[in-house]
């Protein structure tokens, strides 16, 4: 079975796609439970580490009435932080005048391989190189290279729900199995 898609993509499909891999995706999911828990122990270690070098001395629990808020504000908006700091990004990119990735693009799926074709490029791959496939709220489907590239193609790439549902069916047989997210 072959599959031909004409994508177009936004800023706003980048965006969520930076979001989706920071916050719900394995890879970004990792670091940031990771960021998390360091902001929950950090206060714990300069507690040990200050009685340990200091025994307590009078400016050491003025430090820690100061840390420690502030890891837990860090820890209660790490989300918006990181989602402002996506933002932030690609508005330097345009400013540059270069997008971070294509807005159009033609998506081939055959039994062997995955092409996508750019106005910059063309890109062939074996599905033994898309390390995991999501599909997102149903709108998006992500096919992920490695921890920092996928291809995205947004439900508006189908023709119709039969064509969706036949892809995420082919796409399952050729790759890892597809997993949901919200």
């Amino acid at each position: 079975m072959n599959f031909r898609f004409n994508v177009k993509l936004s800023d706003k499909d980048f965006l969520e796609f930076n979001y989706f891999h920071m916050l719900k995706s394995h890879y970004g999911r990792k670091t940031y439970i990771l960021l998390k828990t360091l902001l929950l122990v950090l206060p714990l270690v300069f507690w040990f580490a200050g009685y340990a070098i200091h025994s307590f001395s009078e400016d050491y629990p003025k430090m820690l009435i100061v840390l420690i808020p502030l890891c837990l504000i860090l820890f209660f908006t790490a989300k918006p932080i990181m989602k402002a700091s996506v933002k932030q990004q690609l508005n330097t990119w345009m400013k540059k005048g270069k997008k971070p990735y294509s807005t159009e693009a033609v998506m081939e799926f055959s039994d062997e391989s995955i092409v996508e074709t750019t106005s910059e490029n063309h890109t062939e791959l074996k599905y033994s190189a898309i390390d995991s496939v999501y599909v997102v709220k149903g709108e998006i489907v992500y096919l992920y290279i490695n921890a920092g590239q996928a291809y995205m193609l947004p439900y508006a790439s189908f023709e119709n729900e039969k064509q969706f549902n036949n892809f995420i069916e082919f796409i399952s047989k050729k790759t890892k199995p597809v997993k949901y997210s919200e």
